[in-house]
Parts: C-alpha cells; structure tokens; sequence
C-alpha cells in the first residue's frame, strides 16, 4: 500500500499507522481505492510493456503532464499548437489515443 498511498515517493509504515484509527468504512475505502489505484497501474505499465516503452509509469506520467495544447482557429482551420515529448506520445498510443494534430513550425 506504501507505493500506492504515498504519493510523491514511498512513506514510513509509521505515518500510514493513522490508517488504522479511521474508522472500518473509511479504512475499507482506502484500501479499496489504493487496490484500484495498483490495478491501474500494472495494467498502465503492461499497455506501456506492450507497446515498447521501456519507462516507467510515473516517468510516462511526468511526460503526459508537460503536453500543453492551444486550440487555434485560422482561416477557418483548426490547429493544434502542443508540446507533445516523446514519452508522453509513446503512453498516449499506449492507451489508444491518437497524438492531437499540431500547427507546423
């Protein structure tokens, strides 16, 4: 649960420990939504395996949250503008997802 729960890196067993004082619900929904959380995460990581990227999840994370995108209209037509890395465009054809269109520079 440490790797799921401890957002941005991996936390003490000691400061999960206030887990146990919430009550059975809401502890119960924790460990569900970590458990979620972790299937989602093995499933990101083999679409990435599966696809030939060799990063790791959060690494493919981190490059999807640099894409920026400005809708443009010009004569009519509508452009893209992005900052699309490498990385980010490998875990976006991971997941089905077509690479939004760009103006050319």
């Amino acid at each position: 649960m440490w790797r799921v729960a401890g957002f941005p890196g991996a936390k003490e067993w000691a400061q999960d420990a206030a887990l146990l004082s919430l009550e059975a619900t809401t502890s119960e929904g924790h460990i569900a939504l970590c458990f979620l959380a972790l299937v989602m995460e093995a499933a990101l990581e083999r679409l990435l395996r599966s696809h030939g990227c060799e990063a790791s999840v959060r690494e493919a994370l981190e490059a999807v949250e640099q894409v920026k995108a400005v809708r443009v209209e010009l004569n009519g037509e509508v452009l893209l503008a992005q900052n699309l890395p490498p990385l980010a465009q490998k875990a976006f054809a991971a997941a089905g997802m077509r690479a939004l269109p760009t103006c050319g520079h």
